[in-house]
Parts: C-alpha cells; structure tokens; sequence
C-alpha cells in the first residue's frame, strides 16, 4: 500500500513539475516574440498636404515601443511642412526633425540620429510616393 502511494506523490510532483516548465516556455516564447526597438526616418520635401497623416501612422509604429523614434528630414521645404512638423514634434520627445538644403546627404544625417536595431527608411523625395509609403506603415502597425 505504501508503494503506490508514493508512487502517486512522485508521478504528481513530476507532472506538477511538467506543468511549471511548460508554463516557463510559454512565458518566454511570449518575451522572444517581441520585436527589438526601431526607427522609422521619413525623408520629406513640400509634403504640407500628407505630413500630418504620415507622422500619425508612423507613430502607430512608434509607439509600440517605448525605444523607437522617428527622424523626419525635411529637405528644404518651401510651403507649411515645417510649420506642421514643428506642432507635431512638441507633442511628442520621440519625433526628431532635421531641416537640410537641397544639396544635403539626408540619409546619412538621419541615421546618425537613429536608434535601435533597425532603421525603416521611407524616402519620399526620392524613392517612393506617399500611398506606398502609408501602405507600408499600415502594414508595421500591424506586427504584434
């Protein structure tokens, strides 16, 4: 009689045992699923009409993570960029805003402002136009 009930004290204690590890896993396969810090560098010229709407989607990005930042570089705006850049980089430490000429090396001085482990770059001046570049953004937002 007293082999099988230490027979059951032990089998209990290993699957209580079992229970706790495979809880462990799970914890910290939910910590591996985080994604590292990031920045997303916008580079703009003469973008008064879809600034306010890209920084705002950009934040979504940014704010998952209390590490991530965004770099606006404003190349040589003439019209209300950087009037409305300024309103939106008081609302918040985690905007930077660089103003450059024409003639600058906006990415290299945007990444010098960068953190984190991956830098997003979105240039609208050169590379892509704004729906793609908010399509993108959409889609950032979305990663857990």
């Amino acid at each position: 009689m007293t082999v099988g009930y230490y027979s059951a004290v032990i089998i209990i204690s290993l699957a209580l045992f079992g229970i706790y590890c495979l809880a462990e896993e799970l914890w910290q396969f939910k910590k591996r699923k985080n994604i590292p810090p990031a920045t997303i560098l916008l580079i703009v010229q003469n973008a008064e009409y879809e600034i306010e709407h890209l920084v705002r989607t950009a934040m979504r990005v940014v704010r998952q993570h209390t590490d991530n930042r965004l770099v606006i570089v404003d190349i040589a705006s003439n019209d209300m960029t950087r009037a409305i850049l300024a309103r939106l980089a008081e609302r918040d430490e985690r905007i930077c805003i660089l103003h450059r000429t024409v003639d600058c090396h906006a990415i290299t001085d945007g990444i010098a402002l960068a953190s984190g482990h991956i830098i997003h770059l979105c240039d609208l001046v050169h590379r892509t136009d704004t729906d793609n570049t908010l399509a993108y953004l959409e889609r950032l937002a979305r990663i857990p």
